[in-house]
């Protein structure tokens, strides 16, 4: 079951394809069939603008606006929502950029398999098998794997704190804080982690 919370509910999807609100005892939000939505679809429910729901699935991108339904197909990995208008979206092919109001990709940041993603004004951090790149605004990307061996790892996840720490999580090595081009903080399964397996943050 995936989670999420937007305008104080809790919603759920399950592995039939659904969406419930479990705040309003696990009704039923949106029904499709398993061809539409896929195992395990997770909401995001955005209506500021359009009055329609964003669904991530692993099976592709869903606008549900009563029975509209819009899709992008792709491979759902990880997501930065930057505001409004820009949405990074890390697939198993690439990383786009999405304006959910159009419901259009806008850009292409990243051209190949990607596990998590975090835009961070100029610079847009792409986790991937092989490690942590960062791509500039021109598009010239570099490997963080030269400032330490930590980056080499698989990563599961990236997330910037309010004070401005990077944290990234991987597969094998636990997670570490990233700040001004260095690791400040590195948790394993030697000082708190019960494992060095960090699937989220």
């Amino acid at each position: 079951i995936a989670l999420n919370i937007s305008g104080g509910s809790i919603y759920a999807g399950n592995e039939q394809g659904s969406i419930l609100s479990v705040t309003d005892n696990f009704k039923k939000i949106i029904i499709e069939s398993k061809a539409y939505l896929g195992y395990n679809a997770k909401p995001y429910f955005y209506n500021k603008n359009t009055n329609a729901d964003i669904v991530f699935s692993p099976v592709g991108l869903f606008s549900i606006k009563k029975d509209n339904l819009k899709s992008i197909q792709l491979t759902y990995k990880n997501s930065d929502i930057v505001n409004d208008s820009t949405w990074y979206v890390a697939t198993s092919s690439n990383v786009i950029k999405l304006n959910p109001i159009s419901f259009q990709i806008t850009d292409t940041i990243w051209k190949e398999r990607a596990t998590a993603v975090l835009n961070d004004t100029d610079s847009t951090f792409i986790g991937t098998l092989n490690g942590l790149f960062v791509v500039r605004k021109n598009k010239t990307s570099y490997t963080l794997a030269a400032t330490d061996d930590f980056f080499n790892r698989r990563i599961s996840n990236i997330k910037k704190a309010g004070d401005g720490i990077i944290w990234v999580s991987t597969y094998d090595a636990g997670l570490a804080a990233y700040k001004d081009g260095k690791i400040i903080h590195h948790i394993s399964d030697t000082n708190g982690l019960t494992s060095n397996i960090c699937r989220n943050m």
